[in-house]
């Protein structure tokens, strides 16, 4: 996956390219939209940029994550300042429905941070990862035979199940623009039932999972801005001072105020910001983090299984 940051002038040909009529016109009428990103990847080929249709389709989820977020908040300028490019999603999503199958969206359910929703999100976005197969792209979907195609078994899977493979499949693909959702859900259900993860162990999942996104949010040169930093800091900080007074508190929070520092060095030093992922990033935030964490949230889903554990036909039957 690459992993560099979109300049300014990369974003605004993908939004360009997006927002043409004819791919909008397309992208609504289609579920199956990866051949759609493609053409979107090869327009800005075109411009000399190289990106492939996964990062194009995610970087406009973000984009209207952004923009959905300034919106919903307030309608000042300086709630529009997080979101750098909303006056030109404001002219393409303000005329679009509310669903639109094509990007991988659901129905305008509110309050969009509600545990439900999210996790509807989550599934639907989810989906949008894994390949799909010759007979799904062919035409948009499904066989011809009147049968439903095999991929749709899944939605009689357990919720609970469906649910930990979603949250899974975003670890492990490495989607950072959706581990605050992760860290949400993990957040929810440890409130209800903390002895799923010791006390270290729920603060290595939780604040690793918001520091990727602080950190790639830092990458950016778009989103590098305090107005979209700080709420992740808020939330790192609020954390902090709610946790229980336990014997490892003061060195997590020592770590804590030393990423807090971190982040405002990368902030406000451009320098300083190239240097750290150069040379610092690949190694103390690559490969071996991103299995650290995998392996916490493998716990936690395993654990999270066995307290509520699917029943066998027998026992549904009795």
């Amino acid at each position: 996956m690459d992993s560099r940051g979109w300049s300014k002038s990369e974003t605004r040909c993908l939004i360009s390219s997006w927002a043409e009529e004819s791919v909008q016109q397309k992208l609504g009428d289609s579920y199956h939209n990866r051949l759609i990103y493609e053409d979107i990847s090869n327009k800005l080929k075109e411009n000399g940029y190289s990106r492939t249709w996964l990062q194009c389709q995610r970087k406009i989820k973000h984009l209207k994550h952004l923009f959905r977020k300034a919106k919903d908040s307030n309608k000042s300028k300086r709630d529009r300042a997080s979101c750098p490019f909303y006056d030109e999603l404001e002219k393409v999503l303000e005329n679009r429905p509310s669903f639109c199958p094509g990007e991988g969206d659901v129905l305008d359910l509110k309050p969009e941070g509600s545990l439900i929703y999210s996790t509807v999100t989550a599934i639907a976005d989810a989906a949008t990862f894994s390949n799909t197969t010759p007979a799904e792209s062919k035409d948009g979907g499904g066989d011809s035979d009147g049968f439903l195609p095999l991929s749709s078994l899944r939605l009689i899977v357990p919720p609970l199940q469906l649910v930990s493979a979603a949250l899974w499949e975003i670890l492990k693909q490495g989607a950072v623009m959706y581990y605050g959702l992760l860290e949400d859900f993990v957040t929810t259900v440890l409130e209800t039932v903390p002895e799923l993860l010791t006390y270290t162990e729920r603060v290595q999942l939780l604040m690793g999972l918001r520091a990727k996104v602080v950190l790639d949010l830092c990458r950016n040169d778009d989103f590098a801005s305090p107005q979209a930093i700080q709420p992740h800091l808020s939330r790192i900080n609020t954390y902090i001072t709610n946790q229980d007074k336990e014997s490892s508190s003061s060195e997590i929070k020592a770590l804590m105020s030393n990423f807090l520092k971190l982040v405002h060095t990368l902030v406000d030093d451009q320098c300083q910001r190239d240097i750290f992922y150069q040379k610092t990033f690949p190694t103390v935030f690559g490969p071996n983090y991103d299995s650290a964490l995998q392996a916490l949230m493998r716990k936690f889903l395993f654990n999270l299984q066995k307290l509520l554990p699917v029943p066998n036909l027998e026992q549904v039957c009795a």
